[in-house]
């Protein structure tokens, strides 16, 4: 449908026996499994309203517009293709969900697939652990040159959801005032993570990729990042002893720090000579902004 209004509100057996295509307008479930099981849904524009209802179908594609709920799950048997839009309906399934496509989609509801969630370009916007599916152990996140956003406050993933970061890096995003805590292990070897966005972000799990990269807000490392590289150009914590490859401090400074960047928290860092490594003893605590810096106990 392009335009107007549909109520699909057919008993006994599906209104659409095929494919349901949403480009415009809005098209309303008035009963549960009204677009059959061997059909897909496809938003390109305008509003599918699931409502309180439930339906399963072999494919589920959002390029814009919104899939909106109240309850009852939009289930797919294969991946959720989100490219751009929004979805406020619950999304299961033993699947995964695609974010692809250089837009930005956003996940309000608190979805319930199992799968993993693969960002490979574009934003993928969250408010709560939720919207990324049920968090089990098969409920990972790969990010590949994506990014994942959070705008909520106390967003924690859990300890079993892994995130790990690909050849193209990842992107996190927290917007201002908010703050998201990845507490399973992130890796990629060799790969970037980079950390935008005012708010605040935790890392508590073991930190086993290449670089990690500070351009906004605050990073509270509170956990391993053995023979890692940080590119630190905002508050960067760490809160545990490390031992990096490196640790590349940003050029901009922070007004009133004076000459020197500042150090709390007790710890110590060594600038090392070329090909020796960073020792991080304590809890070091930077505000960054200068080229060089000294050794503080």
């Amino acid at each position: 449908m392009r335009a107007g209004g549909l109520t699909l509100n057919t008993t006994g057996s599906p209104a659409v026996s095929g494919n349901l295509l949403v480009s415009g307008g809005t098209a309303t479930l008035a009963q549960s499994n009204q677009v059959a099981t061997g059909g897909t849904v496809a938003v390109s524009s305008g509003t599918l309203a699931m409502q309180g209802f439930s339906n399963t179908v072999t494919g589920v594609q959002i390029t814009g517009g919104a899939i909106t709920g109240t309850g009852g799950i939009l289930t797919s048997t294969t991946a959720f293709d989100v490219r751009a839009g929004s979805v406020s309906a619950i999304l299961g399934g033993t699947v995964g969900l695609n974010k692809t496509t250089g837009s930005t989609a956003t996940l309000t509801g608190a979805n319930t697939y199992t799968g993993a969630t693969s960002i490979t370009n574009g934003i993928l916007s969250i408010s709560a652990t939720g919207n990324l599916g049920d968090a089990s152990g098969t409920n990972t996140i790969s990010i590949d040159g994506g990014t994942l956003q959070n705008t909520g406050t106390g967003v924690n993933l859990g300890v079993t959801r892994t995130v790990a970061i690909g050849g193209s890096g990842a992107t996190v995003d927290v917007t201002a005032a908010n703050d998201l805590t990845i507490s399973g292990d992130v890796g990629g070897s060799g790969n970037m993570l980079t950390k935008t966005g005012s708010g605040t972000l935790n890392l508590n799990g073991l930190q086993t990729y290449g670089t990690l990269k500070t351009n906004d807000g605050t990073t509270n490392v509170n956990s391993a990042f053995t023979n890692g590289t940080v590119d630190a150009n905002a508050t960067t914590n760490f809160t545990v002893s490390q031992t990096l490859a490196a640790l590349n401090i940003g050029t901009v400074p922070l007004a009133g720090l004076g000459a020197e960047p500042a150090f709390t928290g007790g710890g110590a860092a060594v600038v090392p000579e070329p090909g020796s490594a960073v020792s991080l003893l304590g809890g070091l605590s930077m505000l960054l902004g200068l080229q060089r810096f000294r050794r503080r106990a």
